[in-house]
C-alpha cells in the first residue's frame, strides 16, 4: 500500500523531520527538515534511501553504507532507528 508518513526526532545536534513517501514496502522519496547541521550535502544520502524496502534492517544497512553518523553534525549512529 501507499502511504505518506512524516516522523520527527531530537537529538544532541537538533532536530529532524522526515517525510517519506512508502509505495509498494519501498522508499519512493524522502526529504529530511530540521534545525541540524550537515558536514555535506544530503543528496547522496537521499538518492541511496530511494528505493529501499521500509524496513528498520534495510534503512539501518544504508544509513551505515552512507555513514549518516558522520554526515549530520552530532547526530546519533542510530539515526535509523527513528526512520
Amino acid at each position: 500500500p501507499k502511504f505518506n508518513l512524516i516522523k520527527t526526532s531530537y537529538f544532541n545536534g537538533g532536530k529532524m523531520e522526515f517525510n517519506l513517501d512508502i509505495q509498494e514496502g519501498k522508499i519512493k522519496n524522502i526529504l529530511i527538515y530540521g534545525d541540524y547541521f550537515c558536514r555535506e550535502e544530503s543528496d547522496k544520502l537521499y538518492a541511496l534511501l530511494k528505493g529501499c524496502r521500509y524496513e528498520h534492517q534495510s534503512v539501518a544497512k544504508v544509513l551505515d553504507m552512507a555513514e549518516a553518523s558522520k554526515l549530520f553534525f552530532n547526530i546519533s549512529k542510530y539515526l535509523g532507528g527513528y526512520l
